[in-house]
């Protein structure tokens, strides 16, 4: 009862256009992130993967939205159908993997300790959340 109690609240607080930053040096910060994952993760596991709209990429960009981060895929999204084009859109931006364009938008952590909430690469070409 107390989880689902939490994740409706991180719902309702993760909608509120008026939601206030969250100071890095607190605790909170973990709580946020743990709840949101899991419930964006809830929200969002049976949809179906789609080039240009659900695929890895697009899946971590939302979740980001979701914890407060810029649209990092604002120029991508629905721009590609496949797996090619999503790889000549790399190339365009001046890429040549995932791991190479994610890593210019975020500072890569080390490996240990990986929290709830954490963007993971699983291979050179393959994103997820922890």
């Amino acid at each position: 009862m107390q989880t689902s109690n939490h994740a409706t609240l991180a719902t309702h607080f993760l909608n509120s256009p008026n939601r206030p930053p969250i100071k890095q040096s607190t605790g909170a910060v973990q709580a946020f992130k743990r709840v949101t994952t899991e419930c964006y993760i809830r929200d969002n596991w049976r949809a179906e993967f789609a080039w240009g709209k659900n695929d890895c990429l697009l899946f971590v960009s939302n979740f980001l939205i979701a914890l407060g981060h810029p649209d990092y895929a604002r120029d991508v999204r629905e721009r590609y159908r496949s797996k090619e084009g999503a790889e000549t859109m790399l190339r365009m931006m001046g890429f040549f993997s995932v791991a190479e364009c994610v890593s210019s938008y975020l500072k890569p952590k080390p490996l240990k300790p990986v929290e709830r909430g954490d963007v993971v690469m699983y291979s050179s070409n393959c994103l997820g959340i922890f």
